[in-house]
This record gives C-alpha cells, sequence and structure tokens, in this order.
C-alpha cells in the first residue's frame, strides 16, 4: 500500500485502543493526538507536560503528528512552539457541507491560523 502512496496514521493517539505498540508494529505516517490532550493544553501542570512528550514521540520517529481539537490561538502557539506544524479544529473551520467546501478551498485557510 505504501508503493501506491496510501499513508496510516493512528487516530485518537493517547486514548482507547491506540497503543505505543502500535508504534512498533505498523508502518505509520502520523499520529493525530486526542483533542482531550489539546484541551489540557491551557490547565497547569501534567496536561501540557503529557502532550509535549507525545508529541516529542511522534517527532522523533519520524512521523507527522497532528493535534485534534484546536480552538484556541493559544493552543495553536503550544503545538508550534513544540513542533507540531499540523491540526485539525474550530479554529480553522467550523464542519462544513460538501458544496461550501469548494468555495473553502477557493477562499483558503485563514492566514493568521496558519502562521
Amino acid at each position: 500500500m505504501k508503493a501506491i502512496g496510501v499513508q496510516l496514521a493512528v487516530d485518537d493517539f493517547g486514548i482507547g485502543y491506540s497503543s505505543f505498540s502500535y508504534l512498533q508494529r505498523f508502518p505509520l505516517d502520523a499520529l493525530k493526538i486526542d483533542r482531550t490532550f489539546i484541551n489540557e493544553i491551557s490547565a497547569a501542570g501534567e496536561g501540557a507536560t503529557i502532550l509535549s512528550a507525545m508529541i516529542d514521540i511522534g517527532l522523533s520517529l519520524k512521523h507527522r503528528v497532528i493535534a485534534e481539537g484546536l480552538e484556541t490561538a493559544e493552543q495553536l502557539q503550544f503545538l508550534k512552539k513544540k513542533g507540531c506544524s499540523e491540526g485539525q479544529g474550530y479554529l480553522f473551520c467550523r464542519p462544513i457541507i460538501a458544496e461550501k467546501f469548494a468555495e473553502f478551498l477557493k477562499c483558503g485557510v485563514r492566514e493568521s491560523a496558519v502562521h
């Protein structure tokens, strides 16, 4: 599958059935960190520490690290500082129907969210 460009990501990394053993057993390309860890950024203490460690693990394994559930500029700045360069969430766009998506692509993502 890799030969035809298929990539493999672990969704909701850090909760449920996602496991560190997946990092060894599968030829992963990306870790999508669950939103619960992103929500903890603004909380003092262990939440940000655990998130930082998850990002470090993903990057050290040469995986793309994607943050799910980004909602605030504070979260974006924290993630950028830690080396997480991809994200998804309401900060960028609320869910939209397919017909509006083409229009969204023509207009582009808000510059303030990307930089």
